[in-house]
């Protein structure tokens, strides 16, 4: 099997549209609108691959971020870690005390 990487994804994608942000922008905004945030997740990682100055992939990815932290803070702490690092958001501590109630 041959094997794929990333940045060959991304460079296929971008071949389907003009060789700007514009298509990995369009395709990320219409994910975020219907809810899908994973896989817009991933099409800005790929359009960062190919655009990494690309301010409205890194507006979209903080978005994106945002979106994946809330939904994952209460079902899934690795992912809540996970993204919270990826976005370099800052956590509040935890309360030793409340907790131990």
């Amino acid at each position: 099997m041959d094997s794929i990487t990333r940045l060959e994804q991304a460079a296929l994608l971008d071949q389907f549209g003009d060789g700007s942000d514009g298509p990995f922008v369009r395709v990320a905004e219409g994910l975020i609108a219907r809810g899908d945030a994973p896989l817009a997740f991933s099409v800005i990682e790929m359009g960062l691959l190919r655009h990494p100055s690309s301010d409205k992939l890194q507006s979209r990815r903080k978005q994106v971020l945002s979106m994946l932290i809330d939904r994952f803070s209460q079902v899934d702490p690795f992912r809540f870690i996970i993204y919270s690092q990826w976005a370099a958001a800052r956590l509040p501590p935890i309360d030793a005390a409340q907790e131990r109630k």
